[in-house]
């Protein structure tokens, strides 16, 4: 050290100085970052909370309304095997009255026999319509629970749905999905 110049010296002494300075600088840096990660990890967070409650919302409110809908008279005489056309009439009205109320969350409201073949429906386009293929129906059929499906694309109309779907079951026996 005896060597070095005067300059030298002080360039190290102020180099020694500012070492804490920069520690702490960097120290902040990380710690900022750090911080700054968390907040957006938690926002993120409450937005997918935010989002999942919704989601179990409709679900929750669908299995009610599907609850509903099927116990109805009207539902259950379009399922008989005597159904007249009044009858279908009947259930048909009853489901788009019912669709009436939820226009934003419900596309449509579909009931099949236990081969998959619409009975009655909030469209009456989907009246005969098959829904055997479509899997919300196998799933329902062999789990005999009320169930959510994948997305998919309607038959009946020109959005993409989520199916939801409950099965009709008497005496043990699987007769329809709602």
């Amino acid at each position: 050290m005896d060597r070095w110049s005067l300059r030298t010296k002080l360039v190290a002494l102020a180099v020694l100085a500012f070492l804490p300075v920069l520690f702490l600088s960097g120290w902040r840096t990380w710690h900022d970052a750090r911080l700054a990660y968390a907040h957006r990890s938690e926002a993120a967070a409450m937005v997918a909370e935010r989002a999942a409650g919704r989601q179990r919302e409709l679900i929750e409110g669908s299995r009610r309304l599907l609850i509903t809908a099927c116990t109805d008279d009207a539902v259950q005489a379009a399922l008989q095997a005597d159904v007249t056309a009044a009858d279908l009439e009947r259930c048909e009205g009853y489901l788009a009255q019912l669709l009436q109320r939820f226009p934003a969350d419900y596309s449509t409201l579909v009931v099949t026999d236990d081969k998959g073949l619409g009975r009655c429906a909030s469209a009456r386009s989907a009246r005969g319509m098959s829904f055997a293929d479509r899997e919300i129906f196998k799933s329902v059929q062999r789990s005999r629970a009320f169930t959510v499906g994948s997305h998919i694309a309607s038959r009946i109309t020109p959005r993409t749905v989520i199916p939801v779907a409950l099965p009709i079951v008497h005496d043990g026996q699987f007769r329809g999905m709602c």
